[in-house]
């Protein structure tokens, strides 16, 4: 096999390392969301209450995160977390 073609399917399977999506437990469609994200993604999906505070306590005990995407839903400068 093609040693490009080796190094491309090696960095797709590493293109989500070092992200973690934040993922409002009450969006619909959960699982097709999760479906579409980059292979080593990390997912934090948020349960009642404090978002902030969960996903403060998330990153408290996870290193080498190199970017947070959050999905959810909001209004004119709001964003509903939890």
């Amino acid at each position: 096999m093609n040693t490009a073609i080796l190094e491309t399917r090696s960095s797709m399977s590493l293109a989500g390392q070092g992200m973690l999506v934040v993922l409002d437990g009450g969006i619909p469609h959960l699982e097709r969301l999760r479906q579409g994200l980059l292979p080593g993604a990390q997912v934090l999906e948020l349960g009642p209450g404090d978002g902030l505070a969960q996903i403060t306590a998330h990153l408290a005990t996870h290193d080498g995160l190199d970017s947070l995407h959050v999905v959810s839903h909001g209004g004119p400068g709001q964003l509903f977390l939890g």
